[in-house]
């Protein structure tokens, strides 16, 4: 790293990150640190089974900001005072359903009118229109104790919040091409962005013990989901 501190860890209060959590998060900055189109790295992810990546982390360009690391490149570049009709135009032609980009423009606008107190949907919107990917890791190295009907801002108990961590050390297997990967970003769309998406909502209980079936299996046989 250089002697101008240029990388940053954030970890609110309601965070609890494994011991790898920083390892991974350090190594992935210092390795994508000359890499332009890189903007942060996450020791959160957005998969629901492990199974689904054979890779210990794979690009996207959604970030995942329950315990991150991020260049301050990155961050100087955000505006957080967008233009709503300019993030209207350019989210339709980024997401390819119409529905997804106007649930992002809903969110900025949220915050405009201060109905919502944020700033990770500025965030995340600023990616978006930059282009850049995303470091998201196979599983979990930080735990949020966060929601709930005490919390501040997630008032409810959430699965996908709210998933155990991975303690392991971790077997790094990085992926060849930096590229963003289309199947787990329509996945994490439709799940997490798009939750009243009909036919998601339908057969969801199916998909999920499916993948619970093949996790179980797959750490039968090597003990670890990496």
């Amino acid at each position: 790293m250089s002697e101008v501190c240029n990388q940053f860890v954030v970890i609110e209060d309601d965070l609890l990150p494994e011991p790898e959590f920083f390892r991974f998060v350090y190594d992935q900055l210092d390795r994508y640190v000359d890499i332009p189109k890189i903007g942060s790295v996450s020791g959160s992810s957005f998969l629901r089974s492990a199974g689904l990546l054979r890779n210990s982390y794979y690009f996207s360009r959604y970030p995942n900001t329950l315990g991150w690391g991020v260049y301050s490149s990155t961050i100087s570049s955000v505006d957080f005072e967008p233009d709503l009709d300019r993030v209207r135009t350019a989210l339709g032609s980024i997401f390819p359903r119409r529905l997804e980009a106007t649930e992002w423009a809903r969110f900025v606008r949220l915050v405009y009118e201060n109905k919502v107190s944020a700033w990770d949907f500025q965030f995340c919107i600023s990616q978006f229109l930059a282009g850049k990917l995303q470091v998201i890791p196979r599983v979990r190295l930080i735990a949020n104790n966060g929601a709930g009907p005490d919390a501040t801002h997630v008032g409810v108990n959430d699965d996908f919040i709210s998933r155990p961590v991975y303690a392991r050390a971790l077997e790094m297997r990085h992926p060849k091409l930096i590229w963003r990967n289309p199947i787990l970003d329509a996945l994490y769309s439709l799940g997490v962005v798009q939750p009243q998406f009909r036919l998601y909502k339908k057969y969801r209980p199916y998909g999920q013990e499916l993948r619970k079936r093949l996790v179980d299996n797959r750490l039968m046989k090597d003990g670890s989901p990496w």
